[in-house]
This record gives C-alpha cells, structure tokens and sequence, in this order.
C-alpha cells in the first residue's frame, strides 16, 4: 500500500520481488508500480512475515527513509532494518499516534500472539484501516473502534495464508478443524460490520502457488471475485461499499477510485496458468537446485535440543511425536523428534507409535533450520502433514510454541526485561483474553481453535 499526502509518501509492507516462502509464492497478478515508490518518505512494516518484509524488496528503497515498526515486546525487526542499511528506524509504542507530516499521521495496534499489527493511517481527512491479514480479538477490536469509529477505508486479507488444514490429512476426521473458504470470507465481512467503513476493501491475498509442490493449493485461494460474490450473497451491513482495488488501483479525494476495472478483468486460475507457463524455466532451475540439497541430521537434532532447552522442564508437558520423513536419493529416513523425552533419532523404517508425520522437502528444512524459520514451512504449504488420532490439538499448540521459539520469546534474557513488561502491560486486555482461548482450545480441542486460524471470533 502507497499513501501520499502534500509531498510525503508512506509505503507500507513492500513485496515487489519474485517468489517467496521457497518457491512458493508468487504474486497474481503481478505487482503494478513504477521506481518512484523506492523514494518514499516513510515505510512501515506490519510484522516479520515475507511477504510483509521482503529484504531483497527492501534494499531498493532509499536508505534515509524513516522506517516504522511496532515496538513488540520482543523483536528483531529494528535491527534486521539497520542491517539492510536504514539508519531511521522507529519502534512505534501500542496505540500511541505518530504524525510523518501536516494532516498525516499513523498509529499501530498490536496484534496476536505471534506479532501482527493493524496500521491506522490518517491523511487529508481520510482514516484507513490496515488490517492486512492480522486477526485481532475482541479487545483489540474495541480498542480500534474507541480510536477511529468510523474510517473511510478497511483492507483485509479474505484468503487463507496457511497450510491447514488443506495440507492436513487426519487419521479422525472428526477432528478437521471446520476452516473453509467461507470461514475467511466471513471473517472479512465481519470485520467490516465492526468497523464500518465507507470501503471494504480485499487486501494482501492477492497471491497464488506456482511451485510443483504447493500448485494444489491454488483451488483453496478465495479471488477477490469470489469474495465479492460472497457479498453479493451476504450483503454488507450499512453505508459500507465493498470495491476491489487490483494492482495498481488507487483512490483521491479529487478523483476518487481510478484502475478498478483491472480486478474485473482477471480471471485468476487463467492468470495462474499464464505465470506458471512463462516462469517454467526458472521453476525448473529451483527444483534441480532443490533436488541436489543434502539435509545434515546433525542440523536438525541441533535445532531441536536448542528447542528443548528454552522449553524448561515444562516440556514434559507435551506429548507429541513428530516425524519427519524424508526422501533421500531413493530411499526413505525417518527423523523423529519425541517431545516428552527431549529426544531426536534418525532411521529408516516408519516408527509405530508417532502423532503427526510430516513430509517436507530436504531443501525447504535445511533452509528452514539455517535461518531459524521453520514455523515458515506451514505458511509455505510445501509440507504434508498426517495427524493420528487425538494429535491435533497438541499438534497445533506445538507450532505456536516454535513461532514463539523462533522469535525469541522462549529466552529468558527477553522476558526479564522492562520492555517485555511493559509491551505486554498495554496489551494487557488482550493478553487475558489470549488466556482465556488457550482455556477454551485445552478443553474444547480444535473447535475452538478455528477461532485463531479464521479470525471470524468478534464478539
């Protein structure tokens, strides 16, 4: 998103590179800009994700922009903007205003366990909500209402951005957490009867997969057409106008929408098809590159000790096995991870007694475990996941507990800190409700835990 106002521009969260997440995203359609968006005045990244901080994107801007992030309670995110070479970089406090000019100013609201954020941008008179593909929970929501009761503008993501459940196979059906396309779309309509604002509009889901690996995952993705049909169906309550803004769409106040008939004029599994023809070279240098990676064992079992240990004792708690199985030349290995025991082995036949195994390409887990990413690989959706009997709910609280391990919320050096409590004394409503789910999710298993993955809870 662009924002000028006067002379001042604010881009926020640039992805304008090539495939992300190893592969496996793309854009669709492909990103309208010109190099004058490399000159804005001020940026803003919404959280850690790729396709919300794209470093090679990044490096094209002017360095002596000001950068703002949130000030999370715990975060690399400032220092990994210095590393890219930006010298201004703001951690911006929870909810607190920040003016970038005459008539222009943002405010950041965090967001979720994991660290999101909803970015509120007001210019000339004109408020817009940003909520890109956060889900915020009910104190949140008010939090944002309190502030700005009616804006002009709300973006949402109206498309599921993670692997489950489509990557999922369950050993119980019964315990397939109920997230369907209908479940984001709903949860795009719903943030709009909060908000109510003069324009929804669908945002941050314009992507597909191109990769051999995820191209299934096309017919799960919710175009914005389709969400707009939806609509057609469930109307928006109100003084609320749903219009898609494809690439390269804008809005003035003198001119109002201009470049909307390009979303009316995409037919997306077309536009899929024309994209995965024109970059098949370049899918097939990835693929033999990928195929010629070697996995070191001793890389994983590292990982997951270092897991382990930030987990304490309070990993006899959890009583998940996982295994990873491996394709390596022509034959299988088998890297299982006991989580109650702290223990890693490596063999060759498929252990009996397991929760969720896991296929992923030797390529993507190597990666994943060099950077400390491997929560990316089920945003990726270059994995396949089968979960026995019972597995599920420990399964995904697992995942949450390496998201919160990766970004260093599992040191203790980063939760003695006056930052850590204080980021989280502003959020404290937030928190408690948080702590209530976790409540809900233990009891209730994986009913209550669509309400994390969709975003559809509100009230």
């Amino acid at each position: 998103m662009r924002v000028e106002a006067g002379d001042l521009r604010l881009v926020v969260d640039p992805w304008l590179s090539g495939p992300i997440y190893w592969g496996a995203w793309s854009h669709c359609p492909e990103p309208v800009y010109d190099d004058s968006i490399f000159e804005a005045d001020h940026l803003f990244i919404t959280h850690w994700h790729y396709d919300h901080f794209d470093a090679n994107s990044l490096r094209r801007f002017r360095k002596d922009a000001r950068v703002f992030v949130p000030r999370f309670p715990v975060s690399a995110l400032a220092n990994q903007l210095r590393e890219l070479g930006f010298q201004r970089v703001t951690e911006m406090v929870e909810a607190r205003r920040y003016r970038l000019g005459p008539d222009f100013a943002i405010t950041a609201f965090q967001i979720q366990y994991l660290d999101d954020s909803v970015l509120v941008v007001e210019a000339g008179g004109v408020v817009i909500v940003d909520l890109n593909d956060a889900k915020p929970l009910p104190p949140s929501w008010r939090a944002i209402r309190r502030r700005f009761p009616r804006p002009d503008f709300m973006l949402r993501s109206h498309s599921p951005a993670w692997s489950f459940p489509t990557c999922y196979t369950f050993e119980d059906e019964a315990e397939a957490v109920a997230v369907e396309r209908d479940s984001y779309m709903a949860a795009f309509r719903e943030a709009a009867r909060i908000l109510e604002p003069r324009f929804a509009v669908p945002f941050a889901s314009a992507v597909c997969h191109l990769h051999r690996e995820a191209r299934s995952e096309n017919r799960h993705l919710v175009p914005s057409a389709e969400m707009a049909d939806y609509l057609a169906r469930h109307p928006l309550p109100g003084r609320t106008e749903f219009v898609r803004m494809s690439h390269g769409a804008s809005w003035s106040s003198e001119s109002g929408f201009e470049g909307t008939e390009r979303a009316a004029q995409l037919d997306f599994l077309t536009e899929v098809e024309r994209l995965a023809t024109r970059r098949e070279r370049e899918l097939a240098r990835l693929y033999a590159v990928e195929d010629a990676v070697v996995l070191d064992h001793s890389a994983f079992r590292d990982y997951f000790q270092q897991f382990f240990r930030s987990l304490g004792p309070f990993r006899r708690l959890l009583r998940s096995v996982w295994v990873f199985r491996l394709r390596r030349g022509e034959t299988l290995e088998y890297w299982t991870v006991d989580f109650a025991r702290s223990r890693v082995t490596q063999g060759t036949t498929e252990p009996e007694s397991y929760t969720s195994r896991i296929d992923v390409h030797p390529a993507v887990l190597s990666d994943a475990l060099e950077t400390r990413v491997v929560a990316n690989i089920e945003i990726a959706k270059r994995w396949r996941v089968h979960v026995r009997r019972g597995g599920v709910t420990g399964h995904l609280l697992l995942w949450v507990l390496i998201s919160l391990f990766e970004a260093g919320y599992l040191t203790r050096r980063n939760l003695l800190t006056a930052r850590f409590v204080a980021g989280y004394a502003r959020r404290l409503p937030e928190v408690v409700h948080y702590v209530l789910l976790l409540v809900r999710v233990l009891r209730r298993g994986v009913s209550a835990a669509a309400e994390t993955v969709s975003g559809v809870e509100s009230h």
